[in-house]
């Protein structure tokens, strides 16, 4: 519930034009192999923002090819931004991230 409003937050302020969607494989636990499944059907890759999730972290490093998911603590409310050009492990560029205290900043505006 609360990653839903985070993210309707989000997509309004960034005036974003699609739905805001929730999928059972950004939750703990999930691979992103399994994310991406599921992913390639829905849209073509191009930027995506993911929110508030608990495996964020892992799922972002994974797509950019990081090394490690440590690089990203991300804590609840928190926003990635990456562009993917095509919908494969570490093919993706982090475009932006946004914790809490800055996503509070925004809506408060």
């Amino acid at each position: 519930m609360r990653a839903r409003q985070t993210a309707e937050i989000v997509a309004k302020v960034l005036k974003f034009p699609g739905d805001v969607e929730s999928l059972d494989e950004l939750e703990n636990g999930a691979s992103t192999s399994s994310l991406l499944k599921v992913l390639k059907p829905l849209s073509s890759p191009t930027t995506s923002c993911w929110w508030s999730y608990a495996s964020l972290s892992e799922h972002l490093a994974a797509l950019i090819g990081a090394e490690s998911a440590q690089a990203f603590p991300l804590g609840k409310a928190s926003v990635a931004c990456m562009e993917l050009e095509q919908w494969r492990i570490g093919t993706g560029q982090l475009r932006w991230l946004m914790r809490q205290k800055r996503l509070q900043e925004i809506a408060d505006r």
